[in-house]
């Protein structure tokens, strides 16, 4: 890899084990002199890749591998106001970094990482819906979560059989006047009894795991 400033080598050494690793060595392209690690990475230090998306931006900067004198980037994702969303590594190495080529691969990746770590918890998702919703829409979501817990728990046999509510979800919904009694409504079905498991006992086993 070669540009105007520096050409780049890579050294590949076979090991005995088979494969390789490999070595990046950097020349001055004018005069042929190799640049030491350390010289490399004091002139590195300053170097900054900025990217403003509008609803993103992104900060890259180098980071040197001083054990094989790898560079690659390292990129902090920052919303509008300036808050660190997320971070990503850039695929490609330093060396053939071309900025206006990694522009619109950045910004995608940018604003998927912005997105997911901007969404909401899942309980907090859960727990809206849940209390937006009528009696029987509650219902239904409660039971869906209660089943497929139960489904986990007995495929994997880790876990109790019954405690599908996470302490998040509980604090969130323990004062809706229609939670307790849906439980009940829930633990009293018959397709939902284990063995000679009661009513009773499946309603207490939902909130043995929280503290109520």
């Amino acid at each position: 890899m070669d540009n105007d400033a520096i050409y780049v080598v890579q050294e590949k050494i076979s090991l005995d084990e088979g494969g390789y690793i490999s070595n990046w060595h950097c020349f001055e392209s004018a005069t042929g002199r190799l640049i030491p690690v350390e010289e490399r990475k004091r002139k590195l230090i300053h170097t900054q890749y900025n990217y403003d998306f509008g609803s993103e931006k992104v900060e890259c900067r180098v980071n040197l591998h001083e054990a094989n004198g790898y560079e690659t980037l390292q990129c902090r994702i920052l919303d509008q106001s300036g808050t660190e969303v997320g971070t990503l590594w850039f695929g490609q190495h330093h060396f053939e970094f071309d900025y206006e080529a990694a522009k619109e691969i950045l910004q995608k990746r940018a604003k998927s990482i912005r997105e997911r770590n901007s969404a909401p918890p899942g309980y907090v998702e859960f727990s809206q819906r849940y209390l937006s919703a009528d009696y029987d829409t509650k219902k239904r979501l409660l039971v869906t979560s209660f089943r497929q817990h139960y489904k986990t728990v007995g495929e994997t046999g880790l876990g109790d059989l019954y405690a599908f509510l996470t302490q998040q979800v509980y604090d969130h919904l323990k004062r809706d006047p229609d939670f307790i009694p849906l439980l009940r409504e829930i633990a009293s079905d018959p397709i939902h009894h284990f063995d000679t498991d009661s009513a009773d006992e499946i309603f207490h086993s939902m909130l043995s795991n929280l503290r109520t």
